[in-house]
């Protein structure tokens, strides 16, 4: 018999995480059983609970919506309450959208001109979107503004943020002096610890546990 873990099953149903522990722990699948602490549930019985569910053709669970548009689950849980996406309902208990619907708001939420969503905001910068939405958090990166339910930053703010850590006049990087060097960044900065690059100093950069070196 074939089986399935927790984590499989769920993406099998498009469901979360702790929604399916929820459905093991009452019972839904037949046969399911721990193995050294995890559970694992048999195929045959995550095919019929689907089977039960009956889940209409062309719609998407908040789970899929939530992975296709790169939000958490609770955000897209929001967005239907708020009547974002037209023809959402609830299917034994849980919400529905048409697929239709999620694609008419994925090309309707292009940024705004002069903004940039979270993730573009992540690669202008080279950080994680992670790192941004902690930037906004401690108000360190500002010009936000929700937009058809959607969080963008303005352009101007995401580049005043980028001079504030850029390396002073007349200084680089240890990115910068690597790449010059034709070294490591690792070398570059046990070279500016051991004094090899006079004037070397460090600056520190928000929300970094550690300073960034630079030299002439």
């Amino acid at each position: 018999m074939s089986y399935l873990s927790p984590a499989e099953t769920a993406e099998k149903l498009g469901i979360g995480y702790r929604s399916l522990l929820r459905l093991v722990k009452n019972g839904a699948f037949t046969g399911a059983i721990k193995v050294l602490g995890s559970w694992q549930i048999p195929l045959k019985s995550v095919e019929d609970y689907k089977a039960l569910l009956n889940m209409p053709d062309e719609y998407l669970t908040i789970a899929e919506i939530a992975e296709r548009l790169n939000l958490s689950e609770l955000w897209v849980g929001r967005l239907i309450k708020r009547g974002t996406f037209a023809g959402a309902k609830k299917h034994r208990g849980s919400w529905i959208v048409p697929s239709m619907s999620v694609q008419e708001y994925i090309q309707s939420s292009s940024s705004p001109e002069g903004f940039l969503s979270f993730p573009e905001a992540a690669e202008y910068l080279s950080v994680s979107e992670s790192w941004i939405r902690k930037l906004v958090l401690r108000n360190i990166l500002s010009g936000v503004e929700v937009i058809n339910g959607v969080r963008y930053i303005r352009i101007e703010c995401v580049d005043e943020y980028l001079l504030s850590i850029s390396p002073p006049e007349g200084y680089l990087s240890a990115d910068q002096a690597a790449q010059v060097l034709s070294l490591s960044k690792a070398n570059i900065s046990s070279l500016a610890n051991e004094g090899a690059f006079t004037g070397a100093k460090k600056q520190k950069i928000t929300l970094s546990s550690r300073g960034m070196d630079y030299s002439y």
